[in-house]
């Protein structure tokens, strides 16, 4: 197994450099062999996990995008009108998963403490990601850093592992610490409005226990390495207001365990497709033949 991110605009996915797709020809030019993918952790919870929570969206956000456009929808045609409602939820989530997708950039250059101009409809969740960073005394050990799983064959890209100080309380007594009295951390950066749900945990748990990550290699490329080890997981829920919070999650072997059965649900979905077969014909059919009367002949 060797997992090659891939990425085309907002997408992104992971291909096996050692799985060409079967049928090739045999002197095909190199770059341009396809090779199969590589099931995502992301992919995999939201395919083998049902979320009651993104059906409520569907709902909602449907609703939220007719009254935000209705003098425009109003004046479309019916069937228009129809379509536009269906894809804008889609639309608002695309819009939400770029947002994401930018800010995570922008927290990962301002982590190795670059300058970096941020959009104004940024601002909020920027200011949030420095404070964070700030108030916890972040010290980056990876960023964006892909991981994967030869024996469970999955990839994965992890947001950021980072030394961090803990409040000295009880109630965090459970984080183990280094003897410099800091704490390795595996965060994963959260946007949402509705902030962290459980189900982070199944997102960290393949991060944390992967056999092996794609560690650069200071020349541009990668190497494979070992993971490097956490002492606890947590999500960031980033806020357009500026403010943040920071939520541990149960990030254990029982969760890896966990998200190998959700990875076993997804591909039952997956393989569910596959389970129609052709229409069985009725063995006896009723037959006609067209004929013309006298009536009809004059």
């Amino acid at each position: 197994m060797r997992p090659q991110l891939k990425r085309a605009g907002r997408n992104r996915w992971y291909v096996d450099l050692d799985s060409p797709v079967p049928g090739q020809a045999a002197d095909l030019d190199p770059k341009k062999v396809k090779y199969q993918r590589i099931p995502g952790v992301t992919t995999i919870v939201r395919n083998g996990m049902p979320k009651e929570a993104l059906m409520n969206y569907a709902g909602t956000a449907t609703a939220d995008y007719a009254v935000n456009n209705w003098e425009e929808l109003s004046a479309l045609p019916a069937a228009e009108r129809l379509s536009r409602l269906n894809k804008g939820r889609y639309e608002s989530r695309d819009n939400a998963a770029q947002r994401g997708q930018q800010v995570h950039q922008l927290a990962q250059k301002l982590v190795r403490d670059q300058e970096v101009p941020v959009p104004p409809e940024l601002e909020g969740y920027v200011a949030a990601a420095v404070r964070f960073m700030d108030e916890f005394a972040i010290e980056p050990i990876v960023e964006e850093l892909t991981v994967f799983s030869p024996k469970h064959y999955y990839c994965g890209t992890l947001d950021l592992g980072a030394y961090c100080e803990i409040p000295d309380l009880a109630e965090y007594e459970w984080i183990p610490l280094m003897e410099d009295g800091r704490a390795r951390g595996l965060f994963d950066y959260k946007l949402s409005r509705s902030g962290i749900w459980g189900d982070v945990a199944y997102q960290l748990a393949p991060y944390r226990f992967a056999e092996f990550c794609l560690m650069p290699d200071g020349e541009g490329g990668f190497e494979i390495d070992s993971v490097p080890e956490f002492d606890f997981a947590a999500g960031v829920h980033l806020r357009p207001d500026g403010t943040y919070s920071v939520i541990p999650v149960e990030c254990e072997i029982q969760q890896f365990e966990d998200f190998l059965t959700i990875m076993a649900n997804a591909a039952v979905v997956d393989r569910s497709k596959d389970l129609i077969l052709s229409e069985i014909i009725p063995p006896r059919t009723s037959r006609f033949r067209l004929t013309k009367t006298a009536e009809a002949a004059s």
